[in-house]
Protein backbone atom coordinates (compact mmCIF):
# COMPACT_ATOMS: atom_id res chain seq x y z
CA UNK A 1 0.00 0.00 0.00
CA UNK A 2 1.57 3.27 -1.10
CA UNK A 3 0.18 5.94 1.21
CA UNK A 4 1.85 8.81 -0.64
CA UNK A 5 0.05 7.79 -3.84
CA UNK A 6 -3.28 7.35 -2.04
CA UNK A 7 -2.91 10.75 -0.38
CA UNK A 8 -2.15 12.47 -3.68
CA UNK A 9 -5.07 10.69 -5.33
CA UNK A 10 -7.52 11.76 -2.61
CA UNK A 11 -6.20 15.32 -2.68
CA UNK A 12 -6.51 15.49 -6.47
CA UNK A 13 -10.09 14.24 -6.37
CA UNK A 14 -11.09 16.74 -3.67
CA UNK A 15 -9.60 19.82 -5.33
CA UNK A 16 -11.93 21.90 -7.51
CA UNK A 17 -11.27 21.65 -11.28
CA UNK A 18 -9.95 25.21 -11.48
CA UNK A 19 -7.67 25.01 -8.41
CA UNK A 20 -4.17 26.43 -9.03
CA UNK A 21 -2.44 23.32 -7.62
CA UNK A 22 -4.51 20.76 -9.55
CA UNK A 23 -1.98 20.32 -12.40
CA UNK A 24 0.99 20.10 -10.00
CA UNK A 25 -0.76 17.45 -7.90
CA UNK A 26 -1.66 15.56 -11.08
CA UNK A 27 1.99 15.43 -12.23
CA UNK A 28 3.10 14.26 -8.77
CA UNK A 29 0.37 11.63 -8.89
CA UNK A 30 1.56 10.37 -12.31
CA UNK A 31 5.18 10.26 -11.11
CA UNK A 32 4.18 8.26 -8.02
CA UNK A 33 2.15 5.88 -10.18
CA UNK A 34 5.10 5.38 -12.54
CA UNK A 35 7.30 4.57 -9.54
CA UNK A 36 4.83 1.97 -8.29
CA UNK A 37 4.67 0.35 -11.74
CA UNK A 38 8.48 0.31 -11.99
CA UNK A 39 8.91 -1.35 -8.62
CA UNK A 40 6.23 -3.94 -9.48
CA UNK A 41 8.09 -4.70 -12.72
CA UNK A 42 11.33 -5.37 -10.80
CA UNK A 43 9.43 -7.55 -8.35
CA UNK A 44 8.02 -9.60 -11.25
CA UNK A 45 11.53 -10.20 -12.63
CA UNK A 46 12.69 -11.65 -9.30
CA UNK A 47 9.59 -13.86 -9.05
CA UNK A 48 10.31 -15.37 -12.49
CA UNK A 49 13.92 -16.35 -11.71
CA UNK A 50 15.12 -19.08 -9.41
CA UNK A 51 18.60 -18.45 -8.04
CA UNK A 52 20.81 -21.39 -6.97
CA UNK A 53 21.48 -19.80 -3.56
CA UNK A 54 19.55 -18.34 -0.65
CA UNK A 55 18.76 -14.64 -0.90
CA UNK A 56 16.54 -11.92 0.51
CA UNK A 57 14.97 -9.01 -1.31
CA UNK A 58 14.01 -5.83 0.53
CA UNK A 59 11.87 -3.17 -1.11
CA UNK A 60 11.69 0.54 -0.24
CA UNK A 61 14.47 0.51 2.39
CA UNK A 62 14.83 3.75 4.37
CA UNK A 63 18.17 4.27 6.13
CA UNK A 64 19.97 7.02 8.01
CA UNK A 65 23.67 7.86 7.90
CA UNK A 66 24.83 11.48 7.64
CA UNK A 67 21.33 12.05 6.30
CA UNK A 68 18.27 10.03 5.38
CA UNK A 69 18.17 8.04 2.14
CA UNK A 70 15.98 5.46 0.46
CA UNK A 71 16.83 2.37 -1.61
CA UNK A 72 14.21 1.04 -4.04
CA UNK A 73 15.28 -2.63 -3.95
CA UNK A 74 18.08 -4.36 -2.07
CA UNK A 75 19.09 -7.89 -3.18
CA UNK A 76 21.13 -9.63 -0.46
CA UNK A 77 22.87 -13.01 -0.58
CA UNK A 78 26.00 -14.48 1.03
CA UNK A 79 28.09 -13.60 -2.03
CA UNK A 80 27.09 -10.01 -2.77
CA UNK A 81 24.59 -7.20 -2.28
CA UNK A 82 22.98 -5.37 -5.19
CA UNK A 83 21.31 -1.99 -4.85
CA UNK A 84 18.64 -1.35 -7.48
CA UNK A 85 17.36 2.17 -8.08
CA UNK A 86 14.44 1.92 -10.47
CA UNK A 87 13.28 4.77 -12.64
CA UNK A 88 10.02 4.39 -14.52
CA UNK A 89 9.49 7.80 -16.06
CA UNK A 90 6.30 8.90 -17.79
CA UNK A 91 6.41 11.34 -20.69
CA UNK A 92 9.13 12.05 -23.23
CA UNK A 93 12.85 12.04 -22.53
CA UNK A 94 15.28 14.12 -24.55
CA UNK A 95 19.02 13.45 -24.66
CA UNK A 96 21.60 15.83 -26.06
CA UNK A 97 24.61 14.36 -27.87
CA UNK A 98 27.13 16.84 -26.48
CA UNK A 99 25.55 18.74 -23.59
CA UNK A 100 27.52 21.76 -22.30
CA UNK A 101 27.46 20.47 -18.72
Amino acid sequence: MNYKYLGLQMLYERLPIDHAMKSIINSKLKAAEAGIIGEATVEDVFEKHDFPFNYNILHDVNLTSNGKFQIDTLFICQYFIVILECKNIVGKLYFENNPPC
